[in-house]
C-alpha cells in the first residue's frame, strides 16, 4: 500500500493556494493524508473553498 501525505498546505496565503492550483499534486498513493495546517481556522475564506476542486 502506497501513502501519499501533504502537510502545513496553508492555503490562507495567496502564494500557497497560487501553486497549488499551478503545479497540481499528482497522485501517487492509495491513501492521502493531510498532515499539519490546510488553512488557518478562523479564516472566513478558505472555510468556504472546495479544497477537491483546487
Amino acid at each position: 500500500m502506497k501513502i501519499q501525505y501533504m502537510s502545513d498546505l496553508h492555503l490562507e496565503f495567496t502564494e500557497n493556494l497560487h501553486y497549488i492550483k499551478t503545479k497540481p499534486f499528482q497522485p501517487v498513493g492509495e491513501i492521502l493524508v493531510l498532515a499539519g495546517d490546510t488553512f488557518y481556522l478562523r479564516d472566513t475564506i478558505a472555510p468556504q473553498m472546495n479544497f477537491w476542486s483546487l
